[in-house]
């Protein structure tokens, strides 16, 4: 998504406008309005506006994780999403155990449907490994760990 920093303001406070609509309609916990935090969210990462993108982040994350479960996709979504944040706020060490299971949550999905996720989750949490210091091998010797974290076969 290219970010047009002219109409930040304008997204903001349509988005806003949509949460406090989704939240009065639909309830403060539906999964429908912790989608409007997250894309918030995501115009304010983008906008460079982290500090008020993480609160959004970690209120989508709560809600999905509280109505769908904690091994569903969106609360995958939301796990990256707020990891990623958390990796340009050179908040490594936070970001990994989220990356991680962001990671596991989607091979169990993969697995489970044969519906594909992996690849993108595989190259953020590769990215991020190598950000920590970790070297190629133990960046394998995790992602062999992920795999079995999932059920799955290391490959």
């Amino acid at each position: 998504m290219r970010l047009d920093t002219n109409r930040v303001g304008e997204v903001e406070s349509l988005s806003h406008r949509a949460i406090d609509i989704g939240e009065s309609c639909r309830g403060k916990d539906h999964p429908q309005v912790a989608a409007w935090y997250n894309n918030l969210a995501q115009v304010l990462y983008k906008a460079n506006r982290l500090g008020e993108a993480e609160p959004l982040i970690r209120r989508a994350f709560a809600i999905v994780e509280a109505t769908l479960g904690k091994d569903h996709p969106e609360v995958a979504i939301c796990l990256n999403n707020l990891a990623q944040l958390l990796q340009a706020t050179n908040r490594l060490a936070e970001a990994e155990p989220l990356m991680r299971r962001h990671l596991v949550i989607f091979l169990a999905f993969e697995h489970a449907t044969g519906h594909p996720h992996r690849d993108a989750a595989i190259r953020n949490f590769t990215r991020l490994l190598a950000a920590m210091g970790k070297s190629v091998a133990e960046i394998d010797t995790e992602l062999a760990a992920l795999w079995r974290e999932a059920g799955l076969e290391p490959g």
